[in-house]
């Protein structure tokens, strides 16, 4: 049996006011696309792959990049490598480095954001994607682990390659472009997260139990 995390909707919730405050503290204009990646800096987060794709695609000053987890510290060679590709002259794109924060703040994020990346190459069932999911965010995340079993490509969110920095444009582009997948990935996103509240997680642990 598969039982996932739960998460709790209602936590996962802002009003719009609270989110445009906090669009106004850091910068972000209305017409901006802002992507949210809330994975630690580790080499089984596959961060490398989604700086590659900023670089080689040379986003524009229209996308907003916010990394969350980004000052974590056991892997020193990866993340140098990381600033090291971030400091590449023709990076257009606008960055937003909030190191560790906690779920009471990264909701917010989650809230702030058109899509959340999770470009893992080694992933379970990820609590970010029905976080996400809550919050009413797309997610884009690698066809790695557990995560096909959470998401159906184009249904619930978009699943790609793993190491593919050209998936990874793709999909940010599609799903910004069409208005229409991206509206019905959230209607799909919301229903899973709530198949997934901790209410029915704990129906599915109940019955598992019973059954045995």
């Amino acid at each position: 049996f598969t039982i996932f995390n739960g998460v709790n909707e209602s936590f996962f919730r802002f009003s719009a006011q609270e989110i445009a405050d906090l669009k106004k503290t850091h910068g972000i204009k209305e017409n901006q696309f802002v992507i949210l990646c809330p994975r630690r800096w580790a080499p089984t987060k596959g961060i490398i792959y989604l700086v590659e794709s900023m670089i080689k695609y040379e986003y524009d000053e229209k996308f907003v990049f916010i990394f969350a987890g980004d000052d974590y510290p056991n892997f020193p060679k990866y993340t140098k490598k990381i600033n090291t590709l971030l400091s590449e002259p023709n990076l257009k794109a606008n960055i937003i480095r909030l190191g560790s924060i906690d779920i009471s703040k990264l909701n917010k994020y989650y809230n702030l954001s058109d899509v959340v990346i999770i470009p893992s190459i080694m992933e379970a069932v990820s609590l970010a994607a029905l976080e996400s999911m809550a919050t009413g965010t797309p997610v884009i995340s690698t066809n790695v682990g557990g995560m096909p079993e959470l998401i159906s490509n184009d249904v619930n969110g978009i699943l790609i390659n793993p190491k593919n920095p050209d998936d990874i444009y793709n999909s940010i582009i599609k799903i910004e472009n069409d208005s229409a997948l991206y509206e019905n990935i959230i209607q799909n996103g919301l229903d899973t997260a709530k198949l997934n509240s901790w209410y029915n997680v704990a129906l599915k642990t109940h019955k598992v139990y019973q059954e045995l």
